[in-house]
This record gives C-alpha cells, sequence and structure tokens, in this order.
C-alpha cells in the first residue's frame, strides 16, 4: 500500500513537471524514444481526434439537455414557411433528434479513430514516454473543454429561462404498462430510450 502511494506521489510530481515543457519538445522526444517509427504527424492526428471526441460529447449532451428540457437550440430555430406554431414546433422537433442522432454516430466514429490509433501508438512507444505524451495532451484537452462547457452553459441558461424544467420522472415519463416501476429505473428511463452506458474499449491481446 505505501509503495502505491509512493508510485501515486511520483506520478503527480512527474506530471506537473511534464507540463512546465513545450509541445514540441515533447514531441520530438516521443519520436526519438520510438526510434522514428512514429511520426510527429501521428502524434497530432491522435491530439485533433481526441479533442474533437471531447468537443463532439459535449454537443452531443448540450442537445440531450435542449431535447430533455423540450426548448429547442437557437442554429434550429429559424422560421419555417408556411407552417403554423404547431406544425413549426413538430418540425423542429424532429430536427433536434435528427442532429442529436448524426452527432451521436460521428461520436462513435471519433472514438472508434482515435482508440485505433492510440492502441497503434502505444505499442511503439515506450511506456514513460507514453506517459508523458498523455498527460499533456489530457491536460491541453481539459483546458480547451472548459470553455466549450462554458458556452453551453450559457445558452442552456438562456433557453431554460422561461421554462418550467421537467425534474420529476413523473413530468417527463408516461407509464402505459400494468408494471410499478422502482425509483432506480424511473431515473434511467428519464434521460431517454437512447441513453446506455457505453461497454469497456475491448482488450488488445496483441502487445
Amino acid at each position: 500500500m505505501l509503495q502505491l502511494k509512493t508510485v501515486v506521489i511520483f506520478l503527480r510530481i512527474f506530471a506537473s513537471l511534464v507540463l512546465k515543457r513545450t509541445f514540441v519538445s515533447i514531441l520530438k522526444d516521443v519520436v526519438r524514444a520510438s526510434k522514428e517509427t512514429v511520426s510527429t504527424a501521428d502524434l497530432r492526428r491522435f491530439e485533433r481526434l481526441s479533442w474533437r471526441a471531447k468537443k463532439v460529447e459535449q454537443d452531443v449532451l448540450f442537445l440531450k439537455n435542449c431535447k430533455a428540457f423540450q426548448v429547442i437550440p437557437k442554429f434550429l430555430n429559424f422560421k419555417i414557411p408556411n407552417a403554423n406554431s404547431y406544425d413549426a414546433k413538430s418540425i423542429r422537433k424532429r430536427l433536434l433528434r435528427t442532429t442529436l442522432q448524426k452527432l451521436e454516430s460521428k461520436l462513435k466514429q471519433l472514438e472508434r479513430e482515435t482508440y485505433q490509433i492510440k492502441e497503434d501508438l502505444r505499442r511503439k512507444i515506450p511506456s514513460i514516454v507514453w506517459y508523458t505524451f498523455i498527460v499533456y495532451v489530457t491536460e491541453n484537452i481539459r483546458k480547451r473543454i472548459r470553455s466549450v462547457i462554458h458556452i453551453h452553459e450559457k445558452k442552456m441558461s438562456a433557453l431554460t429561462r422561461n421554462v418550467q424544467l421537467p425534474f420529476t420522472a413523473s413530468e417527463t415519463i408516461t407509464n402505459l404498462s400494468n408494471r410499478k416501476f422502482k425509483e432506480e429505473e424511473l431515473n434511467l428511463l428519464q434521460n431517454g430510450l437512447s441513453f446506455g452506458i457505453p461497454p469497456p474499449p475491448p482488450i488488445s491481446l496483441t502487445r
């Protein structure tokens, strides 16, 4: 147990030192450590894919919140010709669902691509050097994603300003069956029928 705590402390100190270096110098070290089996372009591509996946993940969450709170995001709230208010609302809801489905599909694709290139890079790079690279990329993405979350929060706050938000399951779920659901089940159903816990990534059997 003491050894584990020592390792954790060491990694934290190491990570803080890593973050003081420039990304260019870290990239050079990684390429050198891989004996040039990995290029700077490969590492940059992984960084870009990781960022795009996190960005799309936040966009999906924003649209899910819009759907749950029954509000239409500004980019879909355009004028629809030859449609009364009821039809326009129905069309916008359908567009919201379609946009959300497309983004979810895009997110899955990005996650697959990111995982594949991550596994390929990890096999070619020594563990400690790989850890250095991952620490830097993860922290950089965390800083950038903060601004995205802030923007989404401001948008959601503006959209829901005059809306009564459905906080309880009874306000969002209509049970047409004879079955009585447990509170935990209702809390899950409240997230929508497309909600689910993603499975863990497949374990690589090759090293």
